[in-house]
């Protein structure tokens, strides 16, 4: 099988180069003489510092050959060709903590490395797929998608009454427990009273429901409607599930499907294109 192609920027590339460098000329003598060391003291099968040797010396091989096939299938990015007004597929952005005045460049490394490490790439996911797809036939509005343990995504879409995470987590009920699509779990005239009172007496200027919100809401049909009910009972099954939005959530939406046990990503784009930071 074909070794994959992994695109890296060339300072990445040479982080690899020099951490391969460490390996072979500091690492691998160290373990050679650990293991040379080990052997002068005797019996072999009643050894422990050999056996620990032995272990570690593979465990640096493996390391030392995947390291050498990254560098043999790199391909260095053409930093001076890319667009740097728009954060786009490939491109690497450096992050800054407003509090500590730090970047966190260091981060992205890693993330970058264990990315390929896996052999993915940005966007070869089914949930990333799913979510873009919605969002360009929305004329790029936020949309998210999940996919359930069975490898089914379920897609959400911003509308009057719920945003994109909310709707895609009440979707993901509906397939879970075998309910038709164009069921209502929450009724619109349960969710315009709490809109009211988001807008109009607590100061926020997004109506629509986030979930931690439409999950009460769902609770709260569920006393007196049965596909309610049943809807509720799925929650569990979402825990270890893929969420990708297509903008980044609000911190809300973010612990909410957190404390579901799902996995959320996000696209490094905010919903209003102005905003620069994320506020609590």
């Amino acid at each position: 099988m074909a070794s994959k192609v992994i695109h890296l920027t060339e300072a990445g590339l040479q982080k690899i180069k020099n951490e391969l460098d460490h390996l072979r000329s500091v690492e691998r003598p160290a373990i050679s003489a650990a293991i040379a060391e080990a052997r002068d003291k005797g019996d072999l099968s009643e050894n422990a510092e050999y056996d620990a040797a032995k272990e570690a010396q593979g465990m640096l091989e493996m390391r030392i050959a995947k390291l050498e096939e990254m560098v043999a299938n790199a391909r260095v990015i053409d930093e001076s060709r890319i667009d740097t007004s728009s954060v786009q597929i490939l491109t690497r952005v450096t992050l800054k903590n407003m509090k500590t005045g730090k970047n966190v460049e260091n981060e992205l490394f890693k993330l970058e490395l264990l990315l390929n490490q896996a052999g993915l790439a940005v966007g070869d996911r089914a949930v990333e797929k799913q979510a873009h797809a919605v969002s360009e036939r929305t004329g790029g509005a936020p949309a998210a998608a999940i996919e359930l343990p069975d490898g089914t995504v379920v897609t959400g879409k911003n509308g009057p009454l719920l945003g994109a995470a909310s709707s895609a987590l009440l979707n993901a009920l509906k397939k879970l427990a075998g309910i038709d699509h164009e069921i209502d779990l929450v009724s619109a005239r349960a969710i315009e009273p709490i809109q009211t009172l988001k807008t109009n007496y607590l100061g926020s200027r997004n109506p629509r429901l986030h979930t931690d919100e439409i999950l009460i809401a769902l609770s709260s049909s569920a006393a007196e409607n049965e596909t309610a009910a049943v809807a509720l009972q799925q929650l569990s099954k979402l825990k270890g599930c893929d969420m990708h939005s297509t903008v980044i959530l609000s911190s809300v939406d973010t612990d909410t499907i957190k404390r579901l046990g799902m996995y959320l990503t996000c696209e490094p784009a905010y919903e209003q294109e102005d905003r620069k930071y994320h506020k609590k």
